[in-house]
């Protein structure tokens, strides 16, 4: 499929691992086409892989070097992010970190930070970009971050700590090998349609905008009912798939029948 792309004129970003067999490495070293392809590696602490991964996973790093940068997925309280400037350093990355917070996957169980732990995870998350900022890395958030993660006094910190920002959710659009469709990875299980049914990326956009916007005022927590920042749309009330389960876990009759609709939207 890449090379497929390659030949017909694509650019690539590539969210990857880096656990490829070696003939895949070979292919992204010596094939001068992947130049035009670029990297972002999933990565986790040391200590959660072995030194077979680390050292599998390092050799792709090398083959990357500048054309790659790192990302890293916070779905536990406890976490670090200093092991990162070494590996930037090692293999000549770019100075640049994707976090994700990882949400909860909609009608399955998946590792993620309860929302209602969520601020205790910022305090930790300050601490941690202010540590890579001092070492000329910069952050920035994939979607699904609420405002409230954050004190007020470490807003600030947080946004000299990362590139430019705002709270979003919003679709992405994936699309599986059976040409199936999600609004993200999170409602995939709920929210699953046929991509030939429609015209256009822009009708796709239309089509989950509508089915996701009346959910969308609630929030993930008690506090958004009333929150001026959601309201004014400066926050989006965190991950869509963390307000749906709050939602569900809150039993009130008439959106649970929303839901039930909202789940009645597959291929």
């Amino acid at each position: 499929m890449i090379s497929r792309s390659l030949d017909s004129g694509f650019s690539i970003t590539l969210f990857t691992n880096g656990l490829w067999p070696r003939s895949v490495q070979d292919f992204f070293e010596k094939d001068p086409r992947t130049e035009r392809v670029h990297f972002i590696f999933n990565v986790n602490e040391p200590a959660m892989q072995t030194a077979r991964e680390s050292s599998w996973q390092a050799e792709s790093l090398r083959i990357a070097g500048a054309r790659g940068c790192l990302g890293f997925n916070i779905y536990r309280e406890e976490f670090s992010l200093g092991f990162i400037p070494e590996l930037i350093d090692t293999f000549s990355l770019q100075k640049h970190v994707r976090l994700g917070l990882a949400s909860p996957i909609f009608g399955h169980d998946n590792s993620h930070v309860a929302s209602s732990r969520l601020r205790r995870v910022g305090k930790s998350l300050v601490a941690e970009l202010q540590g890579l900022e001092r070492r000329d890395i910069l952050c920035s958030f994939d979607c699904g971050i609420p405002l409230c993660m954050f004190d007020e006094e470490d807003i600030g910190r947080v946004f000299l700590s990362t590139t430019p920002w705002a709270s979003l959710c919003r679709s992405g659009i994936d699309v599986g090998p059976d040409l199936s469709v999600w609004p993200c990875f999170p409602l995939s299980g709920i929210l699953n349609v046929p991509l030939l049914d429609f015209e256009s990326r822009d009708a796709l956009d239309v089509y989950f905008s509508e089915k996701l916007a009346p959910f969308r005022k609630y929030g993930c927590l008690e506090e958004c009912a009333t929150c001026k920042y959601l309201l004014r749309k400066q926050c989006c009330g965190g991950c869509l798939a963390r307000t749906l389960l709050s939602l569900q876990d809150g039993g009130d009759p008439g959106i649970l029948q929303a839901l039930k609709r909202l789940e009645g939207c597959q291929s």
